[in-house]
C-alpha cells in the first residue's frame, strides 16, 4: 500500500532529524512540540514511540478476513490463519453510506479504533478505518504535498502517508507505555486542532498531546531541512 510507504517515508525523515544531537533546540522542535519539552529524554520518546513505530506498527495487510458485528465482534479468517489478537492490525474500508458508514465523520481520511476494558487494558486488535476521503482524488502523494507546502504552508492537501502517520499517534500499541495522542479541540473553531496555525499555537503541553503536531513535524523537516538544524530556534519565540 502506497500510503503505508509514504507514512514510513515521513517517519523516517523525522527519525533522521531526531537522531541529530541538539535537535531539541531547532525551530521545528519548538514549533511543533514546544520549548518546555526540549530535552533529550523527550527526543528519545519521540523516536521510540511516535516515529520508528511506523515500521513496526504500520504493516501492509497480508491476511483477508470478514468482520461480523453483534454483541460480540467476530473475525473469520481463511483456514490455517490465526484469528487476530491484541497485537494485530486490521484495515477496513467503511462505505459512504449504510452499515459501518458512521465510523467516519465527514472529512476524515482515516480513523483508529481500539477496544479497552474498564481497567483500561486493551483487548482485541487495532483497527485502522480507511475512510472514503482517503481514496479521494483530492489526496496528494508525499511529493505533491511537499511541493504544495513549500508554496503555501497553509495548504490542506495532505498525502495518505500524512493521514496514516497522524493515525499512528492514536494507536496505544505504538505509543505504549504512554497513552496515545488525541485530537485536541480547536479553541477558535468548532472542530479539532488540525490546521497548521492551530497546531503551532497550542500550549506546549497540548502540542505533545495532539496527533496532528507529530505529522506536521515530519512534514516540516522534510520540506524545510533548515528548520531542523540545532540552534535554529534562536530566531523564534514559538
Amino acid at each position: 500500500m502506497q500510503g503505508i510507504k509514504e507514512a514510513q517515508q515521513l517517519a523516517d525523515a523525522a527519525s533522521r532529524v531526531l537522531r541529530v544531537k541538539g535537535v531539541e533546540t531547532s525551530l521545528a522542535f519548538y514549533t511543533w512540540f514546544g520549548s518546555s519539552n526540549a530535552n533529550p529524554q523527550f527526543v528519545n520518546k519521540l523516536l521510540d514511540q511516535h516515529y520508528t513505530t511506523a515500521y513496526t506498527h504500520l504493516a501492509p495487510p497480508t491476511i483477508p478476513l470478514i468482520i461480523s458485528l453483534g454483541e460480540r465482534t467476530r473475525y473469520t479468517v481463511s483456514k490455517g490463519n490465526p484469528e487476530p489478537g491484541v497485537n494485530s492490525l486490521l484495515y477496513m474500508c467503511p462505505p459512504v453510506s449504510g452499515l459501518l458508514s458512521d465510523i467516519c465523520e465527514e472529512g476524515d481520511g482515516a480513523r483508529v479504533i481500539t477496544t479497552h476494558r474498564r481497567n483500561k487494558q486493551r483487548v482485541g486488535p487495532t483497527i485502522v478505518a480507511l475512510c472514503p476521503e482517503f481514496f479521494s482524488n483530492r489526496i496528494s502523494t508525499n511529493a505533491k504535498m511537499i511541493e504544495s507546502y513549500r508554496r503555501d504552508i497553509y495548504m490542506e492537501n495532505y498525502s495518505r502517508g500524512f493521514y496514516l502517520l497522524h493515525e499512528l499517534q492514536h494507536m496505544p500499541k505504538a505509543t505504549e507505555p504512554d497513552p496515545p495522542a488525541i485530537d485536541v479541540k480547536d479553541l477558535n473553531g468548532d472542530g479539532d486542532c488540525y490546521s497548521i496555525r492551530c497546531c503551532a499555537l497550542l500550549q506546549h503541553h497540548l502540542k505533545i498531546s495532539n496527533a496532528q503536531n507529530f505529522a506536521f513535524f515530519a512534514l516540516d523537516v522534510t520540506a524545510y531541512p533548515e528548520v531542523a538544524k540545532p540552534g535554529s530556534s534562536e530566531s523564534s519565540s514559538t
